[in-house]
């Protein structure tokens, strides 16, 4: 029986037309007939990296609402990296926060003094908030500044929804029926992309900085085929679902392991374990994952695993239980539930790159990705 594939196509190149490119966060715009096993091109500059995806349940799920996305008129595949960062570059990681922190703000001081009439026939204008000051990080080698991080991941969690609608939303009919507002639709366009795009590299900030709280080396990759918000296009996660999540592993005897990316704005339970965000709790902002998208995430590392895979999944399990129940989150959350049970859905593996030096060298030679496709 043939096993269905996921591919990612690699590039020597950056096509400028069709891509934007910055230094925290990458997107590829793809046209759905490019994008299929049949049409793509792949040149001398490119190279297939390949997931031989296993036959659970929802792996197939995953796999049809891939494909489902196909027929969209036109979609958009995000891609992110995370690397383990320290020393110096933590410190110039500290300051672009800090930079965009102050972009986020004059952008939106600007909306709020002179757009409001304009934001008010998208969303309410009161949600569009300055981030405090007070978040901003100390120039560190070596403090994380956790709970500094965890209060500017909440910012973003807290206004990135109604900044997509903003972007999302349909402005020629208000322009031309709003003849009156006509001279400030331009800045608004302009304040509103510097808005966006820096909400967007502020959250890349904070998980970097939070990925480097770690010994570990690691390169750690998500795609994301993003044109999927209508309910049609994506699958809600029933409690048997959450049956295949298994803790993430990316040790050199676990390498290359395809996951179910999380898809979701926030945090969920284990993520609010694994940075002590118990605050996250008590104001009922828990996220866990309810939705199968056609997300993803791989990663390889040099982390070296001792313990057996059945021995650290039970000690990882306890010390979970043992955080919720040491600050009694009962009172506020129900953490027995299915939804969750800590880890991801492993769709798949490869085995076209065994390590972390052989996944560095191949990106260094094919920094961009131009296409993702199921077979």
């Amino acid at each position: 029986m043939k096993s269905n594939k996921f591919h990612i196509v690699y590039s020597k190149s950056c096509p400028s037309s069709n891509y934007d490119y910055n230094e925290f966060s990458t997107s590829a715009f793809i046209l759905p007939h490019t994008d299929t096993i049949n049409n793509i091109k792949i040149t001398h500059n490119d190279e297939v990296l390949t997931f031989k995806l296993n036959d659970l349940p929802l792996t197939n799920i995953f796999f049809e609402t891939w494909k489902k996305n196909y027929f969209l008129s036109r979609r958009t595949i995000h891609w992110n990296v995370y690397r383990k960062v320290d020393g110096p570059y933590r410190v110039y990681l500290q300051q672009c926060v800090n930079k965009t922190v102050d972009e986020i703000n004059d952008a939106s001081t600007f909306l709020i003094d002179k757009c409001s009439e304009i934001i008010s026939k998208a969303i309410d204008v009161s949600n569009v908030k300055l981030i405090d000051k007070n978040v901003k990080l100390e120039a560190s080698l070596n403090d994380i500044q956790s709970d500094k991080l965890n209060d500017i991941h909440f910012f973003f969690e807290s206004q990135a929804n109604d900044w997509v609608k903003i972007m999302d939303y349909n402005w020629t009919k208000i322009r031309s029926n709003h003849t009156e507002l006509e001279h400030l639709f331009d800045n608004f366009f302009h304040n509103a992309r510097v808005r966006y795009y820096a909400l967007e590299t502020l959250n890349q900030l904070v998980h970097l900085l939070e990925s480097s709280n770690s010994d570990i080396k690691q390169i750690f990759n998500v795609i994301r085929n993003v044109q999927c918000l209508e309910k049609d296009n994506y699958y809600s996660l029933q409690d048997k679902d959450y049956e295949s999540f298994k803790p993430t592993d990316h040790s050199t005897s676990n390498q290359g392991k395809l996951y179910l990316d999380y898809a979701t704005i926030g945090k969920d339970l284990f993520a609010a374990y694994c940075t002590n965000d118990i605050d996250l709790v008590k104001n009922n902002e828990v996220k866990p994952q309810l939705y199968c998208m056609p997300y993803v995430n791989f990663a390889f590392s040099n982390k070296i695993q001792k313990r057996s895979e059945s021995e650290r999944n039970k000690d990882e399990y306890k010390q979970y239980m043992l955080w919720c129940e040491k600050n009694k989150l009962s009172k506020y959350i129900d953490y027995t539930l299915p939804k969750h049970k800590s880890g991801r859905a492993v769709l798949g593996e490869t085995s076209d790159i065994k390590s972390i030096d052989e996944f560095n060298d191949f990106i260094l030679k094919y920094p961009y990705i131009t296409g993702a496709y199921v077979e």
